[in-house]
């Protein structure tokens, strides 16, 4: 079904995931190289790379832009040439649908010597600032306006290196940076950079396009800028999220699941969370591991933090985690000031929430859970919860989830992928379901 804004999930509960977990790459990452491709006006291949719907729009605003882009989702590669970049405004209409297609601005402005861009979209889950960025642009000699929600950045001179440490460390700003040092007279350091595993893609691609750097995935980045970055390649890293949605899934079904232990290379808190639970993790003879476990879990604690802490955008499916745990769990969101939308949705399904302020909550479990009952997706992690909450359900039980196109966004093939793992999802028509409801303790 192509349309995402009448189409709905059915998802019958009672069923284990179980099996060989695939993920693709890292949707946080290959936003980001997309943008680094376009430093140069030769050619850049982007392997692995998410086919989800985000790509789809970046790919759109790419061809916008000029820039000759051949994008193969089947294959799940990418191949930019952006030596017809010609366009300085960032289309506002497909930009606003993503957060993102901030990381343009970087390659815009550097290549044309000005860019206009609206503030970016994506998930309303709370105030994303963008000061860190627009200070670094400025003090590489940028100029930046922001007036009726749009960016518009020029700069009249060689962009210079410098110096900054970031007040919050994060991973935009960072990769930011990190492009457009890449081409500064002399050398850029940045502090308190970002240390999240992305970041180390960003610099994988910049050396293979011939930049000087080094540093990614420690609190200091050094980069010796070059005169200019040619073509280059990358096989985007593994999605840690897409992984960690999955393997909650199949704790809370039941289930198990064996991977590469790439897989979970950057997931240790999250992994230590759920071993303190009561999931198992074993590492086979054939150098994978899996993971599996069996209800009732025991009650928790977690909040979340900046990598390597608990990642933010793996709260919300932690939460639908602590359901099929025995006992209160708690749950605290440090990042964003309105990440718990999912919160009144997990109501509705019958699972015992306590608020207890706009980022903290109390889960409860053995909870009364309610058939039938249609929720709503508003954000691409917080659909993903509820997900796996309809999928925890018993046997005979069904949930019906609306507004999907927001998981679609960050959970390439999510239905095949489950399906193929033993759930039972089918796609219906919101205009024609029925929702009948009953309760059932579990």
């Amino acid at each position: 079904m192509n349309n995402m804004s009448k189409a709905m999930l059915c998802v019958e509960g009672g069923y284990a995931l179980k099996g060989e977990m695939q993920v693709s790459g890292a949707k946080n990452s290959a936003l980001f190289l997309v943008a680094a491709a376009l430093m140069t006006d030769e050619q850049v291949t982007l392997g692995n790379m998410p086919a989800i719907t985000d790509i789809d729009i970046l790919h759109e605003i790419l061809l916008d832009l000029g820039i000759h882009s051949l994008w193969t989702p089947s294959e799940n590669r990418m191949v930019i040439e952006a030596r017809q970049l010609s366009n300085s405004v960032v289309n506002s209409k497909l930009s606003r649908k993503l957060r993102g297609s901030i990381a343009l601005a970087c390659p815009v402005l550097y290549r044309l010597n000005r860019c206009i861009i609206p503030y970016p979209g994506g998930d309303m889950i709370g105030k994303r600032p963008l000061d860190e960025m627009m200070r670094g642009i400025e003090m590489m000699g940028g100029d930046v306006e922001f007036a009726e929600g749009l960016f518009s950045i020029r700069i009249d001179r060689p962009l210079k290196a410098i110096e900054m440490e970031l007040e919050y460390p994060s991973h935009t700003a960072t990769m930011a940076l990190m492009m457009l040092g890449a081409v500064s007279e002399g050398r850029t350091v940045i502090t308190n950079a970002a240390l999240e595993p992305e970041v180390i893609d960003m610099q994988e691609l910049l050396l293979s396009m011939g930049a000087v750097m080094s540093g990614a995935g420690t609190d200091k980045i050094v980069i010796d800028g070059v005169p200019k970055l040619r073509g280059g390649s990358i096989e985007v890293m593994p999605d840690r999220l897409q992984v960690g949605t999955y393997i909650m899934g199949a704790l809370m079904t039941d289930g198990h699941l064996k991977m590469p232990t790439s897989y979970v290379e950057h997931l240790d808190k999250v992994l230590d969370l759920l071993m303190e639970a009561g999931a198992t993790c074993i590492k086979e003879s054939d150098g994978q591991i899996s993971i599996g476990g069996h209800r009732p879990y025991k009650a928790i604690r977690f909040e979340t933090e900046p990598y390597p802490g608990f990642p933010t955008d793996l709260q919300s499916p932690m939460m639908a985690f602590l359901s099929v745990c025995k006992g209160t769990s708690y749950a605290k969101e440090n990042i964003f000031e309105n990440r718990l939308l999912h919160i009144k949705e997990f109501k509705k399904m019958g699972i015992k929430v306590e608020i207890l302020s706009e980022r903290e909550v109390l889960i409860s479990g053995p909870n009364e859970y309610i058939s039938g009952t249609t929720v709503n997706a508003e954000e691409i992690r917080g659909g993903a919860a509820l997900l796996l909450c309809a999928l925890s359900m018993p046997l005979g039980y069904k949930t019906y989830i609306s507004n999907i196109g927001h998981i679609m966004r960050g959970y390439p093939s999510i239905v095949d992928t489950l399906c193929k793992l033993g759930a039972k999802i089918s796609f219906e028509d919101s205009e024609t379901s029925e929702t009948p409801t009953q309760t059932l303790k579990v």
